[in-house]
């Protein structure tokens, strides 16, 4: 159940790069960063990712997206900058970074993939794609099924 030291997958360096000349846009770097013991837990750690690209400047900004899958292949939740109503900032020759924090990730015990996807300017067309950026194995405490710990509130209740 510990996360490799950093997970990362790269594509191409940014480093000295020039500017896109053909209409492309593409992934560079995806970081997933590991909790500071090397271990997700549900409902306590975070799940952080770095996500660099390339497009060309003078088109519009791509978007990028994350998804997460259940080890059947299942899509448990997905989220993207273009739905969320925010977009990736970029330089002038077209290099960008984004950051995404799941906060106190939620997935209850088991193994997903992590992907993340460039999209087109509105949020649709997959540009380019990192399958399986990461994997996670997370682990629970309590005895809780299924996949995800929703958040609640019990009433007329008193501590065990």
């Amino acid at each position: 159940h510990r996360a490799p030291d950093r997970a990362a997958v790269s594509f191409a360096s940014s480093a000295n790069a020039p500017a896109l000349e053909a209409p492309i846009s593409r992934l560079t770097q995806v970081v997933v960063v590991p909790p500071p013991d090397g271990v997700w837990y549900c409902g306590k750690t975070d799940l952080q990712i770095e996500v660099e690209f390339q497009s060309q400047a003078s088109q519009a900004g791509p978007h990028v997206a994350v998804l997460i899958y259940g080890a059947d292949d299942r899509l448990i939740a997905s989220v993207g900058t273009h739905n969320d109503g925010c977009a990736p900032k970029r330089d002038p020759k077209g290099f960008g970074r984004v950051g995404l924090r799941f906060t106190q990730l939620p997935l209850l015990a088991g193994s997903y993939r992590v992907d993340v996807v460039l999209l087109c300017d509105r949020g649709v067309l997959f540009l380019d794609t990192a399958a399986g950026a990461a994997r996670i194995d997370v682990v629970q405490q309590g005895l809780e099924m299924g996949i995800v710990s929703l958040a609640r509130q019990w009433q007329g209740t008193e501590p065990l």
